[in-house]
């Protein structure tokens, strides 16, 4: 089978590793193809990274295998060399900063000598993201970008983070201690954690087609009705890249094929037109391509008073509800499953025993956020 036919196959099974299980009669084969996937930053704005794996067979649980012990760097057209760290799991890591005026190239060599390398590169300067806004309609809040003119590339790419707050349907104000039996009040509330989404969406926009080159309304995202991403607080932090026509290219075609192929009957997806070959072997397929220029970033907030109202409904604790009310003899059998949380306490009356505290109780998950998401805010976050 020739080189393309070969990576016709390879991106087929990447692709349906997305999409609904179909379990083809074909025989069990591990095509090992390197992936090379990344950014070289020029410019110093940010750390870029390089991530390397090999696919794996259709019938694996793991989608790809990271590649560790290799030498990553850039080259540039005068002969210097930039040397990238492997951080973990395949990732490699910029160390150094590539200034403007000089050509470059990714290169690569395996632990078992193999060398491979990117087409030669010209880097350009993104133009700034001016504006990042949202509009709340009436299936959802949409997000949108303003980005200025003079994009030399003529071609844009952007992805985003996701970072949200929810909250547990419950709020335990006790904990369990088990030196004790026990319960004291919980110091540290543990109803409201974060959640994150990368979805890896491809946006892409071709600037030389725009009044003036200037970017006006690109959707980034829509929140759907009723998301828990707005429950309480969001951020979305935009990433902006300006790319060369191949890239441009590469995106379009990945873009398509991930819309488009639904199924056996589909239409066969397009070679990818990737920028690393094999300096060894130039028919030994290669999938990916390598990005090279400066980054925009830009973040924004979204508070639940900002699209009120809003009504954040979590599929999740739809079955959550109140579980046994609890006495304190109860305390060590009741909670050392550690399956159930003390809520609050409760007076209660008993024509006979008068009034009694009682606890209200519930699972942990429908208490306890950390569950589903972390307690840790980001780095990043800013409070209202």
């Amino acid at each position: 089978m020739d080189r393309k036919g070969i990576l016709k196959i390879c991106l087929l099974f990447i692709l349906m590793s997305c999409r609904e299980i179909f379990e083809p009669e074909i025989a069990f084969v591990d095509f090992g193809f390197l992936v090379v996937e990344g950014h070289i930053e020029v410019g110093g704005n940010e750390v870029a990274n390089i991530r390397l794996s090999r696919t794996r067979s259709i019938y694996d649980s793991l989608p790809s295998v990271p590649v560790t012990q290799a030498e990553v760097w850039a080259e540039s057209d005068t002969g210097n060399k930039y040397f990238f760290v492997h951080s973990a799991n395949g990732n490699y890591r910029q160390e150094e900063n590539l200034p403007f005026e000089q050509n470059y190239r990714l290169q690569i060599r395996l632990n078992n000598g193999l060398s491979y390398a990117s087409d030669w590169m010209s880097p350009y300067r993104t133009p700034s993201i001016e504006n990042i806004y949202f509009e709340k309609e009436e299936e959802g809040v949409f997000v949108y970008l303003d980005a200025s003119a003079g994009n030399q590339s003529g071609f844009l790419f952007w992805t985003y983070e996701e970072v949200w707050q929810f909250a547990t349907p419950f709020t335990s104000l006790f904990k369990f201690d088990t030196e004790i039996n026990d319960l004291v009040i919980r110091e540290d509330p543990i109803n409201i954690c974060f959640n994150e989404n990368n979805p890896g969406r491809i946006l892409l926009a071709d600037t030389e087609s725009m009044d003036d080159g200037k970017v006006n309304r690109q959707e980034i995202t829509r929140i759907p009705n009723e998301s828990e991403k707005l429950g309480i607080r969001y951020s979305i932090e935009v990433i902006q890249r300006s790319i060369n026509p191949d890239a441009f290219e590469f995106w379009e075609v990945l873009r398509k094929n991930t819309e488009d192929v639904g199924g056996i009957f589909s239409p066969m997806p397009s070679e990818i037109p990737g920028n690393i070959k094999s300096l060894d072997n130039p028919e030994e397929p290669v999938i990916g391509f390598v990005g090279l220029g400066s980054t925009e970033r830009k973040r924004i907030y979204i508070n639940f008073t900002d699209i009120s109202p809003w009504r954040a409904r979590i599929p999740d604790y739809i079955n959550c509800a109140l579980t046994d009310t609890i006495e304190p003899l109860q305390f060590a059998t009741f909670f050392s499953t550690r399956r159930f949380i003390p809520l609050a306490s409760i007076e209660t009356e008993d024509p006979e025993e008068g009034f009694k505290i009682k606890y209200l109780t519930t699972t942990v998950f429908c208490a306890d956020c950390r569950s589903r998401g972390t307690l840790e805010k980001p780095e990043f976050w800013e409070e209202r």
